[in-house]
Formats: C-alpha cells, structure tokens, sequence
C-alpha cells in the first residue's frame, strides 16, 4: 500500500512538472499581450517620413525598452522543447516580435538624440549650398 502510495505521488510529481511550464508559458503569454497593447505601438509605414514622425517620446521608448528587456529575459526561463506545438510557435513568434522592437528602440533612441530629428523631403535632401548652386563635386 506504502509503495503503490509513494508511486502515485512520484507520477503524480512527474506530471505536475510537465503541465507547470505549459501553464506557466500561457501565463506569460497573456502577459506579454497586454504589456505589448498597453504600450500603443503605431503601426509600421512603408514610408519612412511616417515612420519617423511616429517616435514616441523618449520617456515612452525607454518604457518600451524596458519591457522587451525583461520579456527578453522571461523567454531565457522557458525550454520550448517542454512547450506544446501552439506555445513554441507562439515562443518563436513572441521572440521574433521582441528582437524586431528591440532593434527599433536602439534606431529610435539613436535618432531621438540628435538635435534637429526631423525628416528631410525624401531619401537625400540636398545641403543649402547644393539648392544655391555653390557646391562643387
């Protein structure tokens, strides 16, 4: 009776460690979803000039910094080997999501930070002395 009992508990172990992660990366994913909402992300432009007028305040890019860091190191605490079919993809796809804003918060800041960040007329926007015919090539 002892063994069939301690048995029992061992599976019982067992099995509660497999569902743990699945419901713990659930969790964590509904999580991310409502950060990634609540941060009111404009849309992706194909036009640049579109894309640039729509940074946000610095104060919101860090916020928004902050948040792909730590969904970054979130991620590092999941084994997708552990996860079902549904949870990798969406480990993948919440991993792809958070590299891509990422890279676009290090551009963002880096523009941010310039004097006059505003966008020229087009992909070259000629110096004043170009316009006045006085620069030479």
């Amino acid at each position: 009776m002892m063994r069939h009992l301690a048995l029992f508990v061992f599976l019982l172990c067992l099995n509660t460690n497999k569902t743990r992660p699945q419901t713990d990366f659930d969790a964590f994913s509904n999580r991310f979803v409502s950060g990634y909402k609540k941060l009111h992300l404009p849309a992706f432009s194909l036009g640049y000039v579109q894309n640039l007028q729509s940074i946000q305040s610095i104060d919101s890019v860090r916020l928004q910094q902050a948040f792909f860091e730590q969904v970054q190191q979130q991620l590092k605490g999941f084994n997708p080997a552990q996860l079902t079919a549904q949870q990798q993809q969406d480990y993948q796809q919440i991993a792809y999501e958070t590299g891509l804003n990422l890279e676009r918060i290090t551009l963002e800041k880096e523009w941010l930070i310039q004097a006059n960040h505003q966008p020229g007329d087009g992909v070259y926007t000629p110096s004043r002395t170009e316009n006045n015919g006085t620069h030479t090539s």
